[in-house]
């Protein structure tokens, strides 16, 4: 029988995704106490803490086959924290500030810097593709988006009809949505 405490996280990850109990045990082994920690420190109840470390174990478990686990114990800390956080929220415990305070720690996870990344490459890509397109698309487009103007001020201010405006509006749209369509987003 293989020793699963010599094993590093991302071999135990690997083995989780495979339904490997024991190396879900040894995952089990390693984190409760960090994890349980972690728990206590913010709810100072032990058995909300518990139930916190024991949920987000659960989690992994469940999750182990489409999760995506890069650093294991990083994982486990920010979803001990998402439980606290929510665990907390449910129970009105804590202020508008700490609920902010807690709101900004949790933002700092690897996944949501990743998609702020992502959608930041995304954004400069339609900037560049609405810089493409012909001048009074361009325009009707910016004047929408950037201004918040009604089809009806931007017929107004550049002087054209308000089915003009549509048609330069939908004829943005649709290039923009083509030259996107393989990022697997929904922008429109």
């Amino acid at each position: 029988m293989a020793d699963y405490s010599a094993y590093t996280d991302q071999e135990l990850t690997a083995l989780l995704k495979q339904r490997d109990h024991m190396a879900f045990t040894e995952v089990y082994d390693r984190y409760w106490k960090v994890l349980y920690a972690l728990a206590y420190n913010r709810v100072r109840d032990t058995q909300s803490a518990e139930d916190i470390v024991h949920d987000v174990l659960v989690s992994l478990w469940n999750n182990s086959a489409t999760a995506v686990v890069d650093n294991l114990s990083a994982y486990l800390a920010t979803a001990t924290k998402y439980m606290i956080f929510h665990l907390m929220k449910r129970e009105k415990k804590f202020s508008h500030e700490e609920h902010a305070m807690e709101h900004a720690e949790l933002m700092m996870d690897q996944e949501d810097i990743e998609d702020r990344l992502h959608y930041k490459r995304l954004l400069e890509m339609l900037n560049e593709e609405v810089e493409k397109l012909p001048e009074k698309c361009r325009l009707v487009f910016k004047y929408s988006r950037n201004e918040h103007m009604s089809n009806k001020e931007i017929a107004e201010k550049m002087d054209i009809s308000t089915s003009t405006v549509e048609n330069q509006m939908n004829k943005a749209l649709s290039t923009l949505r083509g030259k996107v369509k393989n990022s697997h987003f929904i922008l429109f």
